[in-house]
């Protein structure tokens, strides 16, 4: 489920839920939460 969002908040929450996902498997949400 890769699509290109045209939307910009689309595009923000898409790259705030794998960040998410990438930081929670890291296991530094905390400290890579930049928003």
């Amino acid at each position: 489920v890769l699509t290109v969002a045209s939307c910009g908040v689309d595009r923000i929450a898409v790259g705030a839920i794998t960040h998410s996902a990438v930081a929670a498997d890291i296991g530094l949400d905390r400290d890579t939460i930049d928003y």
